[in-house]
């Protein structure tokens, strides 16, 4: 007969089922790192007194959407089947590495336009001038018997707007600009490669658990919209049946 239940830690609840001398506890989170997922974190106690194995890959999985929908004049809900995705470490860690390296690319291109830029100075020069011009012009002369004098004036005022730009080039601080941005990429590559080596630890594997002790470690589970989770784990022909 198998038993059925909850518990809290530290404001967590923890489901677990419990069948003879193996108990199958599971903590299941919404997990959003290198995409979505539905992140089961589990932990297996084997109280008996021989070894059994763990394997991912005797996890079922089913996932229910519930559809609301009127039947003789009765509003019900009918569950429609969503095929779930158990990820194996080895697929997990290729999305991890490709999300990684895209990651690494981007933060190497802005530490070094930052580096580039950081040797760069330009200065601006604003200019203007103006001219002022005039003229005159005199004519004379007889137009029948009548003799006639005229004048004529004029100037002109102009003014000339202008900006130049120089830039030039520091090559000290290009040079200590280029070692900062070397120094914060390294560091962000190595705090990458430290959360991989984390998950690459703690993900669960297919795991030989001997007697008297304990496993824990964690999955994803592709994320899919659905109302209800079923998940059975099998271990040593038993089947460990959990809803969420």
């Amino acid at each position: 007969v198998k038993e059925f239940g909850q518990f809290a830690v530290n404001g967590t609840t923890v489901s677990y089922v419990k069948n003879k001398d193996i108990t199958i506890n599971v903590v299941p989170y919404l997990l959003d790192q290198y995409g979505k997922y539905f992140n089961m974190n589990i932990s297996v106690q084997n109280l008996s007194s021989k070894s059994v194995l763990f394997n991912p890959a005797n996890i079922r999985l089913r996932g229910y959407k519930f559809k609301k929908k009127k039947i003789d004049g009765q509003e019900t809900y009918i569950p429609q089947e969503e095929e779930m995705t158990l990820l194996t470490y080895n697929e997990y860690d290729k999305i991890v590495k490709n999300k990684q390296r895209w990651n690494n690319f981007w933060v190497a291109l802005g530490e070094g336009l930052a580096a580039y830029n950081a040797g760069q100075s330009y200065s601006t020069t604003t200019y203007s001038g103006s001219a002022y011009t005039t003229g005159s012009a005199h004519a004379s002369g007889y137009v029948g018997n009548t003799y006639g004098y005229a004048n004529a004036y004029g100037s002109s005022y102009t003014t000339a707007y202008g900006q130049s730009t120089t830039r030039s080039y520091n090559g000290a601080a290009a040079y200590a600009a280029q070692q900062q941005a070397n120094a914060n990429y390294a560091a962000y590559a190595e705090n990458q490669r430290q959360i991989r080596q984390q998950i690459g630890d703690g993900y669960a594997k297919m795991h030989t658990i001997p007697s008297e002790t304990e496993f824990s470690g964690f999955f994803n589970i592709k994320h899919k919209k659905i109302d209800r989770l079923l998940m059975d784990i099998i271990i040593d022909g038993e089947v460990y049946p959990f809803m969420f």
